[in-house]
């Protein structure tokens, strides 16, 4: 999991410390204060490349851990990400495809 340095509001550009307020600025509220997350990209940077992100086997969202608010213990696995394709034999009979 990425280590946040902090959320910013979207309108008013307030800033708060990681996890002080979840989801919205209560100074602009749940309508115009989605909270940004802000990241030290600089240590990110040094830690982190395009092909760093090119050569994981993780063909999902998680390839992107380091960068994303959540750990991977709320991975839910439904093989989503990657978008994979999915054998319907019974829709290509309905519609007259060859599966």
């Amino acid at each position: 999991m990425g280590e946040p340095r902090a959320f910013r509001c979207v309108s008013c550009k307030r800033e708060y410390e990681p996890w002080e307020h979840d989801y919205f600025c209560p100074h602009c509220g749940p309508v115009r204060g989605t909270l940004e997350v802000l990241y030290d990209y600089g240590a990110l940077s040094r830690k982190l490349s395009p092909l760093s992100f090119a050569q994981t086997r993780r063909h999902s969202l998680w390839r992107y851990e380091e960068v994303l608010p959540v750990g991977f213990e709320y991975a839910v696995d439904l093989r989503a990400g990657w978008t994979p394709l999915y054998a319907r034999p019974e829709l290509a009979a309905e519609l007259g495809l060859s599966a």
